[in-house]
């Protein structure tokens, strides 16, 4: 029977022990990277291996390229918890793994591998680990429709990080919205009788001058940024017909609400400045991401037991990492974490970032944040005070969620 601290060691040497097959498997999806929900390949990758190392798999698992990996324990009385580790696998066009996602895939796959072996190393510790293969988070909101289908019930608490040029055990992962607005104006030659068009691109162009003036009123915290789509296709040609398209992040549901209101008084200024007709399609994004600080204090002391640096002082020393994701809408009903951790200086979304990812360097930090959030998960199952806490603190944080 493994004693508690051992039972910790033993979650170490799991992944150590592991951590050719962890390179192996995070270097294949990097190298084959796949759109939201075409991620066919890395879920075929994922699902396989673990299944060959004991974990019950359900495929397709309410999305075709989702899947459910599941390990219980029954020992002694009662089931015990369920913790569950997130695996993104989705690629960006044309940059490929440019936000890190195959190295996510490699933390939850070893965070969870890493728990189940050690949770077999003793007969005193119930509970149900999880990996979650969740698809999609560039733009499909994979998570959400997991959630929706079902796929998080029963789930007590969701574990992930996510690569990032810093540290930061509680990112600021906005709620977005988008909104794509098309203006109709009416055509006529150019030189020869512009008085008889109504120029949709002027509306365009006085719409997106106005966003931009509009940002020096904005809190730092409200981002918006967008693209002209459509803006005429002959320059002897009064444009008819033009199209923008915006994301805007704000950091919860009511300032989200702000921004929108801001936004369409521009969108409707110019419309009305050019004699246009507006029309504009308002779009659910992403929840801001919640972040449960009874869970975030756990792992926050694992990993800098294991040489991470999450001090306020680096955080406030280097940009903040502003995004959004999926996992926002999960962590609005279940208690999760999503730290960033430092893998290069370069930003996500860029071609360096891309290859940081598939890097030798890269591995390092990542079976460091591997370790962390297996060591989280595993205080989960063996601490029955830590989960009430964590349940206390998230309720008390969500009523409080405008």
């Amino acid at each position: 029977m493994a004693t508690t601290d051992a039972l910790a060691q033993a979650v170490k040497d799991a992944v150590d022990s592991n951590a050719e097959l962890l390179d192996r498997i995070q270097g294949d999806i990097w190298s084959h990277p796949e759109l939201k929900f075409e991620e066919k390949k890395a879920h075929d990758l994922l699902t396989e291996e673990l299944r060959r190392v004991g974990f019950d798999i359900t495929p397709s698992f309410v999305l075709p390229t989702a899947f459910k990996a599941e390990f219980t324990s029954f020992k002694g009385t009662g089931s015990g918890p369920t913790v569950c580790f997130v695996a993104e696998y989705d690629a960006l066009p044309e940059l490929g793994h440019a936000c890190g996602h195959n190295l996510i895939a490699e933390v939850g796959f070893g965070a969870a591998l890493a728990l189940k072996q050690a949770l077999e190393a003793t007969t005193s510790i119930s509970g149900r680990v999880i990996c979650m293969g969740t698809p999609a988070e560039e733009g499909g909101a994979g998570k959400a429709l997991m959630m929706k289908g079902g796929a998080f019930a029963n789930v007590d608490v969701v574990l992930m990080v996510h690569p990032s040029a810093l540290n930061d055990i509680a990112p600021p992962f906005l709620a977005v919205g988008k909104v794509r607005v098309r203006f109709q104006g009416k055509a006529s030659h150019a030189a020869g009788f512009p008085w008889a068009g109504v120029n949709a691109l002027d509306a365009a162009v006085s719409a997106y001058s106005s966003i931009s003036v509009l940002r020096q009123q904005m809190k730092p915290t409200w981002k918006i940024h967008g693209v002209i789509t459509k803006g005429g296709s002959a320059a002897n040609v009064i444009p008819d017909d033009t199209e923008l398209y915006y994301y805007y992040r704000a950091p919860d549901n009511a300032e989200l609400e702000q921004v929108r209101r801001r936004m369409e008084a521009c969108f409707q200024g110019a419309a009305l400045a050019t004699g246009c007709t507006v029309d504009m399609d308002w779009q659910g994004g992403y929840e801001a991401l919640l972040t449960n600080t009874v869970l975030a204090d756990t792992f926050r002391e694992h990993a800098q037991a294991l040489g991470a640096n999450f001090s306020e002082r680096q955080k406030s020393s280097r940009m903040v990492f502003m995004a959004s994701s999926d996992i926002g809408h999960v962590s609005q009903r279940i208690p999760t974490i999503q730290p960033t951790y430092e893998i290069c200086s370069a930003p996500n979304h860029s071609r360096e970032f891309a290859s940081a990812a598939g890097s030798r360097e890269a591995q390092a930090p990542t079976l460091i944040m591997t370790k962390a959030l297996a060591l989280t998960g595993l205080d989960i199952l063996r601490n029955p005070d830590l989960l009430p806490e964590v349940v206390k603190h998230f309720r008390e944080r969500a009523g409080s969620s405008p």
